[in-house]
């Protein structure tokens, strides 16, 4: 069993055993997120789900202890996303006794502020003793990219973290060299960074299925959706709703701000279960469910402040053609 926390990381880490040259059997997976796999398993034994917080109730599953199915081996991706329950809930019901149980977790993304140990590292009471810190080095960063990412964590992490053993440059035969480009703009608006971004892609001849588009907030990436849609006629894979969703549902529910963001939400769950890198279009997604590392040519929209408003401050387009 494999588990993430974000509903797009299940697809990609699919996408990447079945490149593994092994005839496995898909039967003995099973990958999906945290509260999916707690749903698929209150489901399973009747047990109702009345509150978000028994997601986070290491007890839930008592009633059925002894029924509860446990796997011999459980993986679980962005640990330090993890709450400590969560562990405790794995651990306790659906680990075999004699289970490999592995956890992979970056401090360094430790973006929802859970508890850290002495030595700054998530908390997994379940796995005694420090961490493995042997995977520390990057390996979906190369050239330009990794030299900006490994100045990033000398600039801002030094102090705070351990920071990621950078390989040194090597002489690479790749002819397809990396472009770091940014573009800040004074009055910025979604409009404006739409019309700089088809205008790279223009010039560069790159396809649109290369292409992926990444920000903290949807509503820029809505709107930039929509133009890629109307105006340029292009398909598209996001992981939030489309602007024509958004509009219905606000003039459906009016001024109930919670009952809006809970049909939102709906729709973004379904979206992130569907998104996935081979869809031959122009991929669109917040920074927190898809990062874009995988994209040959990758937009970042950088906000100056990340809060509701219209006002863009930085786009850096990383484009490898």
């Amino acid at each position: 069993m494999i588990l993430t926390f974000n509903l797009t990381l299940k697809n990609y880490l699919h996408d990447q055993i079945s490149l593994v040259s092994e005839n496995f059997d898909w039967k003995n997976f099973i990958i999906t997120n945290y509260h999916q796999f707690f749903k698929f398993m209150a489901n399973n034994h009747n047990l109702e789900i009345v509150r978000l917080s028994d997601f986070d109730n290491p007890r839930f599953f008592e009633a059925v202890r002894d029924e509860t199915k446990c796997y011999r081996a459980v993986f679980i991706g962005e640990g330090q996303d993890y709450k400590t329950e969560w562990y405790e809930v794995i651990t306790r019901y659906f680990l075999a006794p004699d289970a490999e149980f592995v956890v992979f977790g970056d401090d360094k993304q430790n973006i929802y502020g859970r508890p850290l140990d002495e030595n700054r590292e998530p908390v997994v009471k379940s796995v005694p003793g420090r961490w493995n810190r042997s995977l520390n080095a990057p390996i979906r960063l190369q050239g330009e990219i990794a030299n900006l990412a490994e100045q990033f964590q000398i600039c801002f992490f030094r102090e705070k973290y351990a920071l990621d053993e950078f390989a040194a440059p090597q002489l690479s035969l790749d002819f397809q060299p990396v472009l770091i480009q940014y573009h800040h703009f004074v009055d910025p608006s979604a409009g404006k960074v739409f019309a700089r971004i088809y205008e790279i892609i223009r010039n560069r001849t790159i396809h649109p299925s290369d292409v992926a588009i990444v920000s903290p907030r949807v509503e820029v990436l809505r709107e930039i959706d929509f133009r890629f849609r109307h105006e340029l006629h292009e398909k598209t894979t996001t992981t939030f709703e489309t602007r024509e969703q958004y509009e219905q549902l606000s003039r459906k529910i009016g001024k109930q701000a919670e009952k809006l963001q809970e049909e939102l939400e709906k729709i973004r769950r379904n979206r992130k279960n569907h998104f996935w890198m081979g869809t031959g279009t122009v991929k669109l997604s917040t920074i927190h469910s898809f990062k874009g590392w995988e994209a040959r040519s990758l937009f970042l929209i950088i906000e100056e402040r990340m809060i509701p408003n219209t006002n863009l401050q930085l786009m850096n387009s990383s484009t490898q053609v």
